[in-house]
Order: structure tokens, then C-alpha cells, then sequence
């Protein structure tokens, strides 16, 4: 069985198992999750736990399991790191079959993958472990016989000075107002739209106004992270070397995944027309409010978490490489952590509060990917839980150059369920024409003249789905 070969960016660990003729039948699982194991002293393990089940096998005939890693979280060095059977260091194999019991058959760079064959009688939970010890010069010795040399273990890294671990959280500090500054965007947006404030269709006007900051409210917010970089990480010696980026970068993760959030519940941008409800319509106005605004909340409150364990581990002299960093911070979303729960309480409690009561089905209240399939509002709010968490992770893995695996964030579960949100190259100026035909309807006219409002906005094929059918022939056949 396999779940798929070779290793990308997306999914940088492959696992493949092949179960010897004469086994015992029996079904092969293979589902990868956040590592549960403790490494041993001297070690970290990155965050990919492979746990696999299967027939037992013999020594003599053993399962093959081979892992395919992508360099983005592995290098390029075969050597540099080690296998463990759970939390059991796995030697080099010295016989044929599983001699010793499990063993490693092989490791070699093929491409961008680093594959690692094992043999093993039985199957278990397996993990990928670096050294956290400094490698010792040994002298030279006189060429006279001695016991073959043990290698050093390969070094990681050196943690982050202070000054780098200052500019390291100036940078988060600031990406996280910039965050909020969106989500306050998003909100006076839907506000506005309810109330008729907004002109053309309600569907472009909504994703404009998120985009186009009236107020400058997240305009001020990018601007203070550039004066922060300035201040507190150009005048380093040496930017630190993982766990930052730089403040563009920031800036557009913060803004893209604060409008994200808005997306997973409206389905857009552009969300459909008729779901948005008016002010004539306040009770279900309010319930869709409620809805953003502690989507919004929770969102804030998971960064929140994530980047006071980061201010905390980066100080740790282990603590010393993005996969040491990446382990640390993934653990946040298997923790309890107080401040979490509580947040999805407050969504769970107050959306209830203003749209349990409703006659309106939850599917017409949020069109997004949360309200597809005739949901409950029950399954409506855990969908919006898990893509606050989701977004969270996605937005920190931006910040710092991360390879956190999201789709293990959300729902614990690696099954698709937290992609990218897609934000391609493509923006209105690429997608729509810079006017409108003379014969075309008002309502396209509108859909031009917003699109060219904001030209650098992101457009992809989930604006183009949502759009009002009057204005889809307008659109440039590659952003369809």
C-alpha cells in the first residue's frame, strides 16, 4: 500500500509498505499525524509520525516500508537525520531480511526526495529525528589500530541570538495587527453591505470593500510593520535564519488570510447575492455578523497561542532550525490550550444565541464551504472552528518560512481538509476587460468598473463560480 510517491512541498512525506507472500491477511493502514512519541535525550523529532498497521511478517521475511521525504522538510543529506521504530533508534540492517529487528536497508537522494527503506517483522509507529548535540573536533590520532570512530551527529544549527529573536517577534507582533486591522475591515464591509452602503452587486461590492481599506485601517497596520522591520531587524549583522521572513511577506499573509476566513463561511470572494442577507432582514443579518466576527475571534486567539509558545521555544537551545521550531509550534494544536477552547465556546455559545431560532436553513445563512450539503448549524460551527484553526496555521507557516502540516491543525486528521486558500497571480487587472461592451447589461458595467476599483485584488476560480451570471462572460478565459 502507499499513500502515493515522490514527496512534494504540499506533501512532503510519502510512505509506501510491501507485505511479503505467505503474511498473515490483514489490512495496511498508513495515516500520518503530529508525532505522539518522545523522542529520547539528544534528539527532536520533526513533525510527521507515520503510524502504519499491517500483517505481521517474519525476520527472515519482513515488511519492506520505504519513506519518501521532500528536502523542503528533510535537506538533502541522507545521513541527516535518523529513524525510530515509536521512540526506538533504528541501526543500519547487518544481515539479510530485518537483522536487527527493525533496520534501515537504505538511504539515498533520489531528486528531491530523500527515501529510506526498513525492514520490519512488525509494523508500528515511525518518526524522522535530528541531533541536538554540537558535534566535538576529536584530535588527530597516530595511524596505529583503533576501534572504528562512531560519527558525530550533523548539527542543525545555532539558535537565534537575542537580537534576532527581537526582530523575530517584532515581526510577529506586528503581522498580527495587521490581522486584526482585516478582520475589522471585514466586519464594517459586511455592516456597510446589510445596510445598502455599498454600491453595484452585493457579491463584488463585499470582496472590494475587504480589499480596498477605506479607513486605511490595514493600510497603517502594513506601514508599522515596515518601520518595525527597519528598525529592529535591518540593522542586524545577520537576519535571523529561520523563524522570519520579511515584512511584505507578513503584510500579504496577514491581509489574504484575514479575508479567508470571511470566504470559508460566504463562499468568495465574491459571495452569492441572495445569501446576503439586509438590514430589512435583521435578525438573519445579525446571525451572519455573529458568525464573522467570532470566526474572526478565534482566528486571532489561535495565532495568538502559536506565537506565545514561539516567543517561549525560541529561546531554547534546541530550538535551533525551522523543523525544530515547526515541531514545537504544530504541538500547540494538540495541546488544551485554555485560551482556544474558550474562544470556540464564545463562537459556539453566541452563533446559537442569535441563529438557532432562525427558520432559515444554515446552508442559505453561509453559502461557503461550511455550509455546503445541508449542514446543521452544529456542523456549520465546527466546520468555521476547524478553518479559523486552519487559516491560523497557514498564516504562521507565511510569517516564518514554516512547513507546519495544517491539514493536521484543523481536525487532527490529514485528509484534505486545510488547503491553501489559493491566492494565485491572477488579479481583476488580469481577469476583466478595462471597460465594459456598449451593448453589456448595468449589472456587468458595475462588475468592470468594481474590478478595475481595485485592480491588484486576487481573483481566482471560486470569484469567478460566486460571480452574478451577468457578469461572467466578461472573464478572461484563464481566470475561469
Amino acid at each position: 500500500m502507499s499513500t502515493g510517491t515522490p514527496a512534494t512541498i504540499g506533501d512532503p512525506v510519502e510512505t509506501s509498505v510491501t507485505v511479503p507472500p505467505g503474511a498473515g491477511g490483514g489490512t495496511v493502514t498508513i495515516v500520518e499525524i503530529l508525532p505522539t512519541e518522545t523522542p529520547p535525550p539528544g534528539f527532536i523529532f520533526i513533525g510527521h509520525q507515520v503510524n502504519i498497521t499491517a500483517p505481521d511478517a517474519s525476520v527472515e521475511n519482513p515488511l519492506i516500508v520505504t519513506f519518501n521525504l521532500h528536502s523542503s522538510i528533510a535537506g538533502t543529506d541522507p545521513n541527516a537525520f535518523e529513524m525510530f521504530k515509536a521512540s526506538v533508534l533504528i541501526g543500519a540492517c547487518t544481515g539479510a531480511g530485518a537483522v536487527p529487528d527493525p533496520c534501515v536497508e537504505s538511504r539515498t537522494l533520489v531528486g528531491d526526495n530523500i527515501q529510506i527503506i526498513i525492514r520490519t517483522s512488525t509494523a508500528s509507529p515511525w518518526n524522522f529525528g535530528k541531533s541536538t548535540a554540537t558535534p566535538t573536533v576529536s584530535p588527530t590520532v597516530s595511524p596505529t589500530a583503533s576501534p572504528t570512530a562512531t560519527p558525530s551527529p550533523t548539527p542543525i544549527g545555532d539558535p537565534l541570538s537575542r537580537k534576532q529573536q527581537m526582530c523575530v517577534k517584532e515581526m510577529n507582533k506586528n503581522g498580527e495587527k495587521v490581522n486584526r486591522a482585516q478582520l475589522k475591515v471585514n466586519e464594517r464591509c459586511l455592516i456597510n453591505l446589510q445596510k445598502g452602503k455599498l454600491g453595484g452587486p452585493p457579491s463584488l461590492a463585499f470582496s472590494v470593500c475587504m480589499v480596498a481599506d477605506a479607513n486605511n485601517r490595514v493600510h497603517r497596520a502594513t506601514e508599522r510593520t515596515a518601520k518595525r522591520e527597519e528598525r529592529k531587524c535591518d540593522s542586524l549583522d545577520e537576519l535571523p535564519p529561520f523563524g522570519y521572513t520579511d515584512a511584505e511577506t507578513v503584510n500579504t499573509a496577514a491581509k489574504s488570510g484575514g479575508r479567508a476566513v470571511a470566504n470559508w463561511i460566504f463562499g468568495g470572494p465574491p459571495v452569492i447575492d441572495s445569501n446576503l442577507f439586509t438590514n430589512d432582514d435583521r435578525k438573519e443579518a445579525s446571525c451572519q455578523l455573529e458568525m464573522l466576527r467570532r470566526a474572526g475571534k478565534l482566528e486571532t486567539t489561535v495565532v495568538k497561542a502559536i506565537l506565545k509558545e514561539k516567543r517561549m521555544v525560541i529561546k531554547e537551545d534546541s530550538v535551533d532550525s525551522g523543523v525544530a521550531l515547526e515541531t514545537r509550534l504544530q504541538a500547540v494544536f494538540f495541546s488544551d490550550v485554555k485560551m482556544i477552547e474558550k474562544a470556540e465556546d464564545r463562537l459556539v455559545k453566541q452563533v446559537n444565541k442569535k441563529c438557532a431560532t432562525l427558520p432559515v436553513n444554515p446552508e442559505a445563512l453561509f453559502p461557503g464551504s461550511c455550509g455546503q450539503g445541508n449542514p446543521t448549524l452544529s456542523a456549520v460551527e465546527d466546520c468555521v472552528i476547524a478553518a479559523a484553526r486552519c487559516e491560523a496555521c497557514l498564516k504562521i507557516n507565511a510569517f516564518d518560512a514554516l512547513n507546519m502540516n495544517c491539514e493536521l491543525a484543523d481536525d487532527h486528521m490529514d485528509n484534505g481538509s486545510c488547503q491553501e486558500s489559493g491566492e494565485s497571480a491572477l488579479t481583476n487587472f488580469d481577469c476583466f476587460p478595462r471597460t465594459a461592451p456598449d451593448d453589456a447589461s448595468q449589472i456587468a458595467k458595475t462588475c468592470v468598473a468594481l474590478a478595475n476599483s481595485a485592480p491588484d485584488m486576487i481573483f481566482t476560480k471560486q470569484d469567478y463560480q460566486g460571480m452574478p451570471d451577468q457578469c461572467k462572460f466578461l472573464v478572461a478565459e484563464q481566470c475561469r
